[in-house]
């Protein structure tokens, strides 16, 4: 659920504050501190969740974000906030002591184009999804590391900006080691009977420029 949470980038804007006031300029307007105590005492902690009940005792999903390789942390059964605390911390420790995050492609570069059937384009760009990266070890060797880019195409117009077109597989030794969607640039629509008949032609004698 965090993962899916943190696609949407403003989230941290407002977990990642330690204190503030809400509904300020008005009468109801109170201060609010954050329970999340990372989130002023953990370099790149900024967000994302406390919580308690008697069954569960003190939980906290925690993320951090340093030299851009986001981590998240789970701890549920806390006996106490100061040891739910101490347990995030260790394992953030141990991520960052331990992996790096190896960055291929950035949400949006481009990775190459797909064939459209009977659209008003015959092709269109394709981009990568979601930011592409790897965790690895410290001091892992990248060498062997190889990509395979699977288009389902022809694709039938029309397309719409955005749709999945296909998928990026990055791999070593045969084995994946992260999966990508790749999307259309840019919307195709449906190619009109007389845009047919000349892209036809120009193939028969030769140029196919439509």
């Amino acid at each position: 659920m965090a993962q899916e949470l943190l696609k949407y980038e403003e989230v941290t804007k407002y977990t990642s504050l330690y204190e503030d006031y809400l509904r300020e300029g008005t009468e109801d307007k109170f201060w609010l501190v954050n329970t999340n105590k990372l989130v002023k005492f953990y370099p790149g902690v900024d967000g994302l969740k406390t919580g308690f009940t008697r069954e569960a005792m003190y939980c906290l999903t925690a993320t951090a974000n340093k030299n851009g390789m986001r981590v998240i942390a789970v701890v549920m059964g806390a006996p106490t906030p100061k040891e739910r605390n101490r347990q995030i911390t260790e394992m953030l420790d141990y991520a960052y002591s331990q992996y790096e995050l190896q960055r291929r492609y950035e949400r949006g570069d481009l990775l190459g184009e797909v064939k459209i059937s009977k659209g008003s384009l015959s092709t269109v760009p394709v981009l990568a999804k979601e930011n592409v990266s790897l965790l690895m070890k410290k001091g892992e060797s990248v060498e062997g590391i190889t990509e395979r880019l699977e288009l389902e195409q022809p694709i039938a117009a029309p397309v719409k900006k955005g749709d999945p077109v296909g998928t990026l597989y990055v791999e070593k030794d045969g084995e994946i080691l992260t999966e990508a969607v790749v999307v259309a640039e840019e919307d195709v629509a449906e190619a009109t009977l007389w845009t047919l008949i000349k892209r036809t032609t120009s193939k028969l004698v030769g140029k196919d420029v439509f």
